[in-house]
């Protein structure tokens, strides 16, 4: 009798560990590419669709204003940069299917607020070619209570306990980014052109005492500007054409859901420097408004488009 009632229980400690694992897994497949694409350089500020958790594909969509400035002048050797801004995210599921013992099919949905701060050093050995080193961290924080279904959470149920823990209450994840790589880029006639690929090693540090998500990703954009095409006010205007790739390892695409994302696109560059007012005028004097475009494929169903306004300052 002893032995059948320590059996029950081992089977009823691990039913209850693979109910937690499901819910953790679902509710890391949703945050987790939400912080992903808020983080990344290409990604941010965009309309998603991926492969969503157990039921239809989720919709995703962040904006923010997100920046970096170099201090020192474009001919120095060594220039520190920092970066930083704040963002609005959100990803939704409907149908999602979570196997609960009601049978339903419900939706999920995390509505986020993010911060985001870093520094790093850019060393420049020659005129066409850069490094870079830092990090950052992001802060995201959801308030919870977007959990939906049509049969009410039993608060018996260990797996419906979890879904309220991880879904409905307010969670304070974090992104940490190490990062290091190299710029290049030319001059010829005019035309800007570059290179650059991103090593990043990321750590989502999730709340509720959800397992971490660690791997590395590698950004890469290259494209050119144009020589100035037109004047607007006495400043020039010139436009930008470029594709760019995020290759993940299986750590980091397990959760993010998918494994790689090709972009393409153009910008309208108007340089804005010299009409800044003083005493700032001087320091952002490279400044230009952009309007940008750019369309995105990947696996695993990952497709979407993003159109932003931006400020920048010309690295060269």
């Amino acid at each position: 009798m002893k032995k059948i009632v320590m059996i029950a229980v081992g089977v009823s400690s691990l039913l209850i560990t693979l109910n937690a694992d499901e819910v953790e897994s679902a509710y890391k497949q949703l945050v987790a590419p939400s912080m992903f694409t808020a983080n990344s350089y290409s990604l941010k500020t965009g309309w998603y669709k991926l492969d969503g958790v157990g039921g239809e594909n989720a919709d995703l969509d962040n904006s923010n204003f997100v920046g970096s400035y170099y201090f020192g002048d474009k001919s120095d050797t060594f220039r520190v940069f920092v970066l930083g801004g704040f963002g609005l995210t959100d990803i939704t599921q409907d149908n999602i299917n979570l196997h609960r013992s009601s049978g339903t099919v419900d939706k999920a949905e995390f509505d986020a607020t993010y911060w985001k701060l870093g520094a790093g050093l850019n060393y420049n050995p020659t005129l066409n070619l850069g490094f870079i080193a830092g990090g950052s961290v992001m802060w995201y924080n959801s308030d919870g209570g977007n959990y939906g279904t049509k049969a009410k959470l039993n608060m018996s149920n260990p797996k419906d306990r979890k879904i309220k823990e991880l879904f409905d209450e307010e969670s304070d994840n974090r992104l940490y980014d190490i990062f290091t790589g190299a710029i290049y880029h030319n001059e010829i006639s005019g035309y800007k052109s570059y290179f650059k690929g991103i090593l990043h090693y990321l750590s989502f540090d999730y709340d509720h005492g959800v397992s971490d998500t660690d791997g590395f990703e590698l950004d890469m954009r290259a494209g050119f500007h144009t020589n100035t095409l037109m004047t607007l006010y006495r400043t020039p205007l010139w436009m930008e054409f470029f594709v760019a790739g995020n290759i993940l390892d299986s750590d980091l695409s397990e959760y993010v859901s998918f494994d790689n994302a090709f972009s393409g696109g153009t910008s309208v560059h108007w340089l804005i420097g010299p009409y800044i007012p003083k005493p700032f005028g001087e320091i952002f004097k490279d400044v230009d408004l952009a309007w940008n475009l750019q369309g995105t494929v990947g696996d695993n169903n990952f497709d979407g488009w993003k159109t932003s306004v931006s400020l920048n300052i010309m690295k060269f």
